[in-house]
């Protein structure tokens, strides 16, 4: 499946914290059994992957320990500057 991340889905440069970002999303999979953005097409999930916070907290978020959520929630961050450098 192919990983998106917000600034390659806006034409911008991808570094490092494109591959944290991508890193969270495989994370968010491994407790929840489904990925944090997915739509019924596949722009519809660009857009969740641009606009939609992750489902840290409530629907969707079954499984996650709450010890996980502040390191998802700095991971999945929409803008590269608020991840890990």
């Amino acid at each position: 499946m192919k990983r998106f991340r917000p600034e390659q889905i806006a034409g911008q440069k991808v570094d490092g914290r494109s591959d944290l970002f991508s890193l969270g999303v495989v994370f968010f999979e491994l407790f929840t059994g489904h990925v944090p953005f997915q739509g019924d097409s596949l722009m519809a999930t660009l857009l969740k992957h641009t606009e939609e916070p992750p489902p840290l907290e409530g629907p969707g978020s079954e499984g996650l320990p709450p010890g996980v959520v502040p390191v998802l929630r700095k991971a999945l961050a929409k803008l590269p500057e608020e991840r890990w450098s």
